[in-house]
């Protein structure tokens, strides 16, 4: 009997590895011309775009030391990213960086700024409502 781990994402290439370490070899099937599924990013015209929100905690080693082993490459990339909120940049995630919003009102200015704007399927009147209902007033 042969084992296929379909799919060469981070769940794929655990499997992979643990059915290694059972004395298996399995047979390893990606339909795109890398591993990584939805780790990876892409480049377009210089800029780079994770596919997902995946947060990758590398501190430890052994995460990296795995994948590494896995054939995975890996390079380490500065985040660069910030919401804008009024006039300001907020670096991202900005619930851990409130610090950089400013004033109260410069934060609810910029959730009025934004009651215009209707999100579609979501069944709140505006995206300011929209956005209040999933962080909470607190946020702005």
């Amino acid at each position: 009997m042969t084992l296929a781990v379909l799919g060469l994402g981070a769940a794929g290439i655990g499997a992979g590895i643990a059915a290694s370490g059972t004395g298996e070899s399995p047979v390893l099937v990606e339909t795109e011309g890398r591993p990584g599924g939805l780790m990876q990013t892409d480049e377009v015209d210089g800029f780079r775009f994770d596919r997902t929100g995946h947060f990758l905690h590398f501190r430890g080693g052994m995460l990296s030391n795995r994948l590494r082993t896995a054939g995975v490459p890996l390079d380490r990339i500065e985040r660069k990213s910030a919401v804008v909120l009024g006039r300001r940049l907020v670096p991202y995630p900005i619930q851990y960086n409130l610090w950089a919003v400013g004033s109260a009102d410069l934060a609810a200015a910029s959730l009025s700024d934004l009651d215009g704007v209707r999100p579609a399927e979501s069944g709140a009147g505006s995206l300011g409502e929209l956005l209040a209902s999933t962080w909470g007033r607190t946020l702005f």
